[in-house]
């Protein structure tokens, strides 16, 4: 049985001071993982009202 994956993706461009680039190819097989990673670049990433979804 294939393990589910899971990878961050947005819309726009983002940055942030505080993290590293985030790796939108990235494929992660936990969804808590992939979730917590999203909040992060969410709570640190301009501009501010971009988008970020666990897919």
């Amino acid at each position: 049985m294939p393990r589910p994956q899971y990878r961050i993706e947005s819309s726009g461009t983002l940055k942030s001071s505080l993290l590293l680039p985030i790796n939108f190819n990235h494929i992660y097989h936990d969804s808590s993982l992939a979730v917590v990673v999203a909040v992060a670049a969410k709570s640190r990433t301009a501009p501010e009202r971009e988008e970020i979804r666990v897919v």
